[in-house]
């Protein structure tokens, strides 16, 4: 409901049917270095990449529960204006320390939707590095700093689930991905 009227989500012009989107690490590597490089006009550090990248994983099971491109699971506030569209896909929360289940069509479900995995990781870069809340989260990911990145992230409302736990697994990720930097680096679709 939104003032006071009855909104039947499935008929906005801007919703897009939920999708899963798999991508390998190859895949979402490459989508986040090229979307850095056509924002700041430069490719990021290797250890800036790792930290979107462990980031990303870890908000989507490794890119295998991907939905319509979204590298990290950013909701979709109501702004018919904005000409972002949206998906809605069963989804939890963590309220009161106790994991909450949401259906479509509650506004908790909804997703902003991508159509390519470029503009997924567009999307997200620009949603962390030009938001005003996320300025100090975007600070870390350039200082290469996984765990600061997850802290202030927490600290801007980004997540719900348990912060030390949640940190663990952003720092566990980030050291993996930058073991196998060489190899997903040297990866070009074909």
């Amino acid at each position: 409901m939104v003032n006071n009227k009855i909104i039947d989500w499935y008929k906005d012009p801007q919703f897009i049917v939920a999708k899963l989107t798999p991508l390998s690490a190859e895949e979402a590597t490459y989508a986040l270095r090229e979307a850095w490089k056509k924002i700041y006009g430069q490719y990021p550090n290797n250890r800036s990449l790792a930290v979107l990248l462990a980031k990303s994983s870890l908000e989507t099971s490794r890119w295998k529960k991907i939905w319509n491109f979204n590298f990290g699971n950013i909701k979709k506030k109501r702004n018919p204006d904005d000409g972002r569209n949206f998906t809605m896909f069963r989804c939890s929360e963590i309220l009161n320390n106790k994991e909450c289940w949401f259906d479509p069509p509650h506004i908790q479900t909804h997703f902003v939707a991508y159509l390519s995995a470029q503009d997924g990781a567009e999307g997200y870069i620009k949603f962390v590095s030009q938001k005003t809340g996320y300025k100090k989260a975007c600070q870390k990911v350039i200082e290469g700093d996984p765990s600061g990145y997850a802290h202030e992230l927490k600290v801007a409302g980004y997540y719900t689930a348990n912060e030390a736990k949640y940190t663990a697994g952003v720092v566990c990720l980030f050291s993996e991905w930058m073991k196998k930097m060489p190899a997903l680096l040297a990866w070009k679709p074909e």
